[in-house]
């Protein structure tokens, strides 16, 4: 059959016969692509589709992945819950040494007042105030406390009188703490002293 349909093209006209040789390719292309490819692209968008909505179901959070954040937020609840008593317990102790004690919070005036009893002291006690430095600080110590003030005082005098003076500074009434004493023996006079006056106050 085949054989006859070309001897009938090859019968007809050139022009008509090279129309027909272009027409049959073309005509064969597309039973092709409705045949195998238009299947074959079905396939494909339905293959994706599926990988989409499988994806899809992946971003869904799963009860195990559930079950571990809330274990994790519940330990970090447990974690700060601790924080929070430790800290509500060191509040209340320093609540009650503050009730216990009648302090005098750092202000110009309360400084000015603590200078003036460590001069009285000195004269009392027979101390010679060698220097008095005073330095502001704006350091965060508990709470809502920090350390707003710093004293240093270097003095001289007899050893036992240098303890004397000490104990005489120690007993101020303000919110304060004394750190780094020094005591230095010197062969030929007296005992130098120094020393930090730390003064806290409320934020």
């Amino acid at each position: 059959m085949l054989r006859d349909k070309f001897e009938e093209i090859e019968e007809l006209d050139n022009r008509t016969k090279i129309g027909t040789y272009i027409a049959i390719p073309i005509v064969l292309l597309g039973l092709f692509y409705f045949l195998f490819l238009s299947s074959a692209f079905d396939e494909f968008s339905a293959n994706q589709n599926k990988i989409n909505s499988l994806q899809k179901e992946l971003k869904k959070p799963t009860l195990r992945l559930v079950t571990a954040k809330i274990a994790r937020l519940e330990k970090e609840l447990v974690k700060n819950k601790t924080e929070i008593d430790e800290n509500r317990q060191q509040l209340n102790f320093l609540q009650k040494e503050l009730d216990s004690k009648s302090f005098l919070f750092i202000s110009e005036k309360s400084i000015s007042l603590f200078l003036n009893r460590v001069l009285e002291a000195s004269l009392q006690k027979n101390v010679l105030i060698e220097a008095i430095t005073i330095r502001d600080e704006d350091i965060p110590y508990i709470g809502n406390l920090k350390l707003k003030k710093v004293v240093d005082i270097n003095a001289s005098g007899q050893f036992l009188n240098e303890l004397s003076f000490l104990r005489s500074v120690e007993k101020s009434t303000m919110l304060m703490k004394i750190e780094n004493i020094h005591i230095v023996l010197q062969d030929s006079s007296n005992p130098l002293l120094s020393l930090e006056v730390k003064f806290y106050g409320a934020e």
